[in-house]
Protein backbone atom coordinates (compact mmCIF):
# COMPACT_ATOMS: atom_id res chain seq x y z
CA UNK A 1 0.00 0.00 0.00
CA UNK A 2 2.99 2.37 0.79
CA UNK A 3 4.66 1.98 -2.66
CA UNK A 4 0.62 2.50 -4.19
CA UNK A 5 0.90 6.03 -2.30
CA UNK A 6 4.46 7.04 -3.45
CA UNK A 7 3.41 6.25 -6.55
CA UNK A 8 0.16 7.98 -6.75
CA UNK A 9 2.05 10.84 -5.36
CA UNK A 10 4.36 10.84 -8.08
CA UNK A 11 1.83 10.45 -11.05
CA UNK A 12 0.33 13.29 -9.83
CA UNK A 13 2.93 16.05 -9.18
CA UNK A 14 5.76 15.36 -11.42
CA UNK A 15 8.20 18.21 -10.45
CA UNK A 16 10.40 19.27 -13.54
CA UNK A 17 14.19 19.76 -14.05
CA UNK A 18 15.74 22.12 -16.59
CA UNK A 19 17.04 20.32 -19.57
CA UNK A 20 17.79 21.04 -23.06
CA UNK A 21 15.81 19.31 -25.52
CA UNK A 22 16.23 18.80 -29.90
CA UNK A 23 12.25 20.79 -30.23
CA UNK A 24 10.49 22.87 -27.97
CA UNK A 25 6.95 24.68 -28.43
CA UNK A 26 4.58 27.08 -26.06
CA UNK A 27 0.83 26.92 -26.74
CA UNK A 28 -2.23 25.58 -26.22
CA UNK A 29 -1.97 22.13 -27.42
CA UNK A 30 -0.53 18.52 -25.84
CA UNK A 31 1.13 16.83 -28.70
CA UNK A 32 3.21 13.70 -27.24
CA UNK A 33 5.78 12.55 -29.65
CA UNK A 34 4.55 8.92 -31.44
CA UNK A 35 7.07 6.77 -29.15
CA UNK A 36 5.35 7.39 -26.32
CA UNK A 37 1.22 7.06 -27.38
CA UNK A 38 0.24 4.39 -25.51
CA UNK A 39 -0.98 3.40 -22.03
CA UNK A 40 2.16 2.88 -19.62
CA UNK A 41 1.68 1.45 -16.06
CA UNK A 42 4.05 0.75 -12.89
CA UNK A 43 4.41 -2.94 -13.10
CA UNK A 44 5.67 -3.16 -9.53
CA UNK A 45 2.17 -1.61 -8.18
CA UNK A 46 -0.10 -3.71 -10.64
CA UNK A 47 2.11 -6.96 -9.61
CA UNK A 48 1.15 -5.97 -5.71
CA UNK A 49 -2.32 -4.84 -5.91
CA UNK A 50 -3.54 -5.39 -9.41
CA UNK A 51 -4.34 -1.10 -9.64
CA UNK A 52 -2.53 0.52 -12.70
CA UNK A 53 -0.52 3.31 -12.06
CA UNK A 54 0.92 5.54 -14.51
CA UNK A 55 0.09 7.54 -17.56
CA UNK A 56 -2.01 7.57 -21.37
CA UNK A 57 -0.35 9.47 -23.98
CA UNK A 58 -2.87 9.69 -27.34
CA UNK A 59 -1.63 12.58 -30.11
CA UNK A 60 -3.48 15.29 -28.48
CA UNK A 61 -3.62 13.96 -25.30
CA UNK A 62 -1.70 13.31 -21.75
CA UNK A 63 -3.76 11.65 -18.91
CA UNK A 64 -3.19 10.32 -15.96
CA UNK A 65 -4.45 7.01 -14.15
CA UNK A 66 -4.49 5.93 -10.87
CA UNK A 67 -6.37 3.13 -9.63
CA UNK A 68 -9.08 3.27 -11.48
CA UNK A 69 -9.28 7.50 -12.25
CA UNK A 70 -8.22 8.46 -15.66
CA UNK A 71 -7.36 12.80 -15.36
CA UNK A 72 -7.16 14.16 -19.05
CA UNK A 73 -5.88 17.27 -20.04
CA UNK A 74 -7.04 18.06 -23.72
CA UNK A 75 -10.51 19.04 -22.82
CA UNK A 76 -9.67 21.12 -20.15
CA UNK A 77 -6.99 22.48 -22.22
CA UNK A 78 -9.64 22.78 -25.29
CA UNK A 79 -12.12 24.40 -22.98
CA UNK A 80 -9.89 27.10 -21.67
CA UNK A 81 -9.74 28.30 -25.59
CA UNK A 82 -13.21 29.76 -25.40
CA UNK A 83 -13.68 33.65 -24.98
CA UNK A 84 -15.56 32.83 -21.56
CA UNK A 85 -12.50 30.75 -20.06
CA UNK A 86 -11.41 32.67 -16.80
CA UNK A 87 -8.36 30.72 -16.72
CA UNK A 88 -6.23 30.56 -19.91
CA UNK A 89 -3.90 27.17 -20.04
CA UNK A 90 -0.35 27.23 -21.52
CA UNK A 91 1.50 24.20 -22.66
CA UNK A 92 5.04 24.36 -22.95
CA UNK A 93 6.60 20.71 -24.09
CA UNK A 94 10.34 19.67 -25.10
CA UNK A 95 10.53 16.56 -27.65
CA UNK A 96 13.28 14.60 -28.57
CA UNK A 97 13.62 11.05 -29.51
CA UNK A 98 13.98 9.82 -26.34
CA UNK A 99 12.88 12.38 -24.04
CA UNK A 100 9.23 14.14 -23.59
CA UNK A 101 8.87 17.11 -21.08
CA UNK A 102 5.51 18.79 -20.72
CA UNK A 103 4.77 21.52 -18.55
CA UNK A 104 0.73 22.60 -18.43
CA UNK A 105 0.37 26.02 -16.61
CA UNK A 106 -3.28 26.90 -15.35
CA UNK A 107 -4.43 29.62 -13.54
CA UNK A 108 -1.20 30.25 -10.95
CA UNK A 109 0.05 26.17 -10.83
CA UNK A 110 2.06 24.38 -13.46
CA UNK A 111 2.12 20.36 -14.14
CA UNK A 112 5.31 19.00 -14.81
CA UNK A 113 5.74 15.95 -16.43
CA UNK A 114 8.90 14.21 -17.67
CA UNK A 115 10.09 10.31 -19.27
CA UNK A 116 12.80 9.16 -20.66
CA UNK A 117 12.48 6.45 -23.36
CA UNK A 118 14.58 3.64 -22.28
CA UNK A 119 13.06 1.19 -25.22
CA UNK A 120 9.71 0.54 -27.11
CA UNK A 121 8.18 -0.63 -24.38
CA UNK A 122 9.81 0.98 -21.33
CA UNK A 123 9.61 4.46 -20.48
CA UNK A 124 11.11 6.12 -17.12
CA UNK A 125 9.93 8.86 -15.04
CA UNK A 126 12.74 11.10 -14.83
CA UNK A 127 11.50 12.80 -11.76
CA UNK A 128 11.93 10.09 -9.56
CA UNK A 129 13.51 7.42 -11.14
CA UNK A 130 10.04 5.54 -11.48
CA UNK A 131 9.69 3.08 -14.39
CA UNK A 132 6.66 2.37 -16.62
CA UNK A 133 5.83 -0.36 -18.75
CA UNK A 134 3.66 0.15 -21.95
CA UNK A 135 0.36 -1.95 -21.83
CA UNK A 136 -1.39 -1.08 -25.05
Amino acid sequence: MRKLLLMSSAVVFTISCSSSDDSSNNSSKITPPAWIQGTWISMEIYNDTGYKVGYKFTNDDLCTLNVSIENCWKKLVDDSNTINYPYPINVEQKISDVEYRCSITHASQTNHYQFKKISSTTIEILNDGTILTKIQ
